[in-house]
């Protein structure tokens, strides 16, 4: 998570600069929603097994 923590900021940045095409903002919005659950679930998961 550390390594994912670390270059998320940039990669989001990455993304943004796509934004204002319709598809890639759709894509964007879909995917991003998807990474912050999957993001959300890992943190569940490494609480219960401490």
């Amino acid at each position: 998570m550390d390594k994912v923590n670390k270059i998320s900021p940039k990669f989001q940045d990455g993304l943004k600069a796509f934004s204002d095409s319709p598809i890639i903002g759709e894509i964007i919005r879909i995917f991003g929603e998807a990474l912050k659950a999957t993001e959300e679930r890992v943190k569940e998961l490494e609480s219960q097994h401490k």
